[in-house]
């Protein structure tokens, strides 16, 4: 006869048992400068899994701090703007422990979530439109070197994010054209093979070709 304990163990899962502190436990890195669209993409999923992301979205109105007493026809205290702001203060606490003390500090005077998430989506925002022509030249300019494959996509999906974030996308014929155009003179064969293709490969597809041309040429080393 099975225990208590192993019939529970075998409980379907249900979001409605997780907490949003849950799901921050499992982010295993912290908001610095150099990887705010995952962390913005995690933190949105997190809030959202909660049906929370209405307190950092500026379109969902607050509600306001009084409301009008049917009774005595005067302005009391709002029973939902009070539920409001105590929700808020945790997931603005929830949301802090996600972040670097650098940009923490930052935030000072930042009242509540919505304030924090805002500000930060628009200083991400305002830094890297006026860095477009950087960013593009970064693009020009990568070299696959010695990086390995995967490190070498990673930048410039890196770049290519940091561009449509804002509002400036990469075309996937112009990714592989990028890709192609950093790699050394020992991929020299490789590259005209893949131009001379009637249709370019995508960009991801891409990757496992450059890493099946580096296992060829036994420089391919297995990430761990």
């Amino acid at each position: 006869m099975a225990s208590a304990s192993s019939e529970e163990s075998f409980l379907p899962f249900r979001i409605e048992d997780v907490t949003l502190t849950d799901m921050i436990n499992m982010i295993s890195f912290k908001l610095d400068e150099t990887n705010y669209l995952i962390w913005r993409s995690i933190m949105q999923s997190s809030l959202e899994s909660q049906d929370m992301f209405r307190y950092v979205d500026p379109m969902v109105p607050i509600p306001p701090a009084e409301t009008l007493d049917s009774i005595t026809n005067k302005l009391i205290p709002n029973p939902a703007y009070e539920e409001w702001v105590k929700t808020d203060r945790y997931v603005l606490s929830e949301m802090e422990r996600t972040i670097t003390e650098p940009i923490l500090s930052q935030l000072s005077g930042l009242k509540t979530s919505r304030d924090v998430y805002n500000h930060l989506e628009k200083s991400y925002f305002d830094e890297h439109s006026a860095r477009v022509p950087e960013l593009r030249h970064q693009l020009l300019a990568l070299r696959k070197g010695n990086l390995q494959v995967e490190n070498y996509f990673t930048e410039i999906t890196r770049i290519k994010n940091d561009l449509w974030f804002v509002g400036h996308s990469v075309s996937e014929d112009d990714l592989v054209r990028f890709a192609l155009g950093g790699l050394g003179h020992e991929y020299h064969d490789f590259v005209q093979d893949v131009l001379s293709r009637p249709v370019l490969p995508k960009y991801f597809p891409l990757r496992w070709l450059l890493i099946e041309q580096d296992i060829m040429m036994g420089i391919y080393q297995v990430q761990l």
